[in-house]
């Protein structure tokens, strides 16, 4: 990490920066290495669209909130094009100012200007505006009144992925800029501490001395967002509201909440994290993935969801429970199982095995509680060929709630004990075939779920032959519900 000096006669513009000019010491800015990195290839965008040679005018930089993207990166960006004499328009959408900032004479010189919604349209900016002009953006809330489509300049926004992010992905859509590369960099690592500690203390942090081990410790809770770590106040308010976040988890998100939003799920910051997927020697990527911000608050999030997942399972029944569950087998899968029985052989007993599920490719959901839907849908699962179909019983099906295959049921168990109705075996059996019915269940039923034969309205006679032949004909397999599959599933609606 490369430290740099600001001083308070140099030119530092923006709303997120008013601190560094409001300071009474020097200010040092973090060069982190993937912001130097993504300097390097914005400007070789630049480089071909000033000289003709492509289309490309357009670039983003997004990550993480907090890692200074805004203060460090933006100000890094236009250093650098102003030692190449380099014009440069600065928008601070908080502020609503325009700074247009140029070099004469070897002088740094800049005028300032409200924006308005005729601001891009005026003759300041065009005589301003050219191929060879950075238009460099800070957003908040929005991109104000900005107007890509009227700009000739090269265009660099620095974002979270959040509803700014998404808001400006529109305005390219609907307008003509082309957009060929966005990157994202990594929230602080540990191996940058050192340099953040020494170039804090040096500026007069707020805490006068910011040492490695403090944002170590911060970093465990906080992740690696240099906002919230490099300041003990920060740090504490920040702790509060992630906590809050946390208590809250299950319930409505606040509005004052600061959000992510990856395509199209929004989550909270102080809890979810966006990280980069590096290659080997790279700081930088143009692809990411969603992480939880740090162990400690996995480990929160991850309690909170069993002890919900938990407590929702207790009032589960009927169509719930298959709206609950039916997703994870719709979608396929492999799933921890174990043989129940007491006719099983001394080598399954209490023997794990993995359940493996192949994605279904279409749903067939009985709603109707009367008999000739429950006959249409035995018919249904008795024609069933193969496992690309999901068949939902009606809510009058006694022994399961749906099928893959006439040999492949699924059930799912409230408790450690279900009951099995013999009077409706014939709901399972066909013909001499070896069926098998998955219970499904959550895992502190799971080690000690059995199945229990109910033998009401059943003959004595039809009792004991039950008795002597049901191993022949039924397997009975309990799953092993896990609530981290949430995450799964996460992943899986953010397209990953």
């Amino acid at each position: 990490m490369q430290l740099v000096r600001i001083t308070k006669n140099i030119l530092v513009p923006g709303h997120r920066a008013s601190w560094i000019r409001g300071s009474r010491h020097p200010v040092t800015l973090f060069y982190r290495k993937a912001f130097s990195e993504a300097v390097r290839r914005f400007r070789e965008r630049y480089q071909l669209h000033r000289e003709g040679k492509s289309s490309i005018d357009c670039c983003i930089l997004s990550g993480q909130s907090g890692i200074a993207k805004s203060v460090a990166f933006l100000l890094m960006y236009i250093k650098v094009a102003l030692k190449n004499d380099e014009k440069v328009a600065f928008y601070s959408v908080p502020e609503g100012i325009l700074y247009c900032i140029y070099v004469e004479n070897g002088t740094v010189k800049c005028s300032t200007s409200v924006v308005t919604p005729l601001t891009f349209h005026s003759e300041e900016w065009k005589s301003f505006d050219s191929t060879s002009t950075h238009l460099v953006v800070d957003p908040e809330n929005g991109f104000g009144h900005l107007n890509v489509n009227v700009t000739k300049a090269f265009v660099v926004v620095a974002s979270s992925p959040n509803k700014e992010w998404k808001q400006f992905e529109k305005l390219l859509k609907a307008g003509t800029k082309k957009r060929d590369l966005t990157l994202y960099a990594d929230v602080i690592q540990e191996d940058e501490f050192n340099d953040i500690s020494a170039g804090n203390n040096e500026s007069g942090g707020a805490d006068g001395n910011c040492t490695v081990e403090d944002l170590k410790s911060r970093s465990e809770i906080a992740g690696g967002m240099l906002r919230h770590i490099v300041d003990e106040q920060k740090f504490k308010k920040f702790q509060d509201s992630q906590d809050h976040m946390l208590r809250m988890f299950q319930g409505k998100i606040g509005e004052n909440v600061e959000m992510i939003q990856p395509r199209d799920v929004a989550l909270p910051s102080s809890v979810f994290c966006i990280r980069p997927i590096l290659k080997d020697g790279s700081h930088t990527s143009s692809d990411f993935v969603l992480d939880f911000l740090s162990p400690y608050v996995e480990s929160r999030v991850v309690g909170a969801l069993a002890e919900e997942q938990s407590k929702q399972s207790e009032s589960m029944s009927g169509l719930e429970a298959e709206r609950r569950w039916f997703h994870l087998i719709k979608n396929g899968g492999n799933f921890e199982g174990r043989h129940v029985g007491s006719h099983l052989p001394e080598e399954l007993k209490g023997k794990t095995t993995t359940v493996s599920f192949s994605r279904h490719k279409r749903v067939i959901h009985h709603r109707e509680n009367s008999k000739e839907e429950k006959n249409k849908c035995l018919e249904e699962i008795r024609e069933l060929k193969d496992s690309s179909t999901l068949v939902i019983c009606p809510p009058n099906y006694t022994n399961i709630d749906g099928a893959s295959s006439a040999e492949v049921l699924h059930q799912m168990a409230k408790g450690n004990v279900h009951d099995f109705k013999v009077k409706h075996k014939d709901e399972v059996l066909v013909d001499t075939k070896v069926v098998t019915i998955y219970y499904y269940t959550l895992e502190k039923h799971y080690h000690t779920f059995r199945v229990n034969f109910v033998y009401k309205d059943v003959s004595k006679s039809d009792q004991e032959a039950w008795k002597k032949t049901w191993h022949k004909h039924l397997r009975f397999v309990v799953v092993k519900l896990d609530p981290v599959r949430f995450w799964d599933k996460l992943q899986e609606a953010l397209g990953k």
